[in-house]
């Protein structure tokens, strides 16, 4: 078995100088989340978010808002 360590990690799950904290990651996560659900929804899909919204149940919403966006383009 091969195992393959993510960008900024050390065998032993290390840091390197250059890694972001957990915090950083979570910031930057919601914040690209929050852009795409107020810009972005039905243009992109990131895999991510699309796979997180079905396991909480508000894919149905997403895709309501995304059926909004197409009609409002419509118009």
């Amino acid at each position: 078995m091969v195992l393959t360590l993510a960008p900024g990690m050390q065998e032993g799950g290390e840091l390197t100088d250059f890694s972001v904290t957990a915090e950083q990651w979570g910031n930057f996560l919601c914040t690209i989340f929050d852009e795409w659900v107020h810009h972005d929804v039905g243009e992109y899909y990131i895999q991510l978010f699309d796979a997180t919204l079905v396991q909480t149940g508000l894919v149905l919403r997403l895709a309501f808002v995304r059926w909004q966006r197409n009609v409002a383009m419509q118009v």
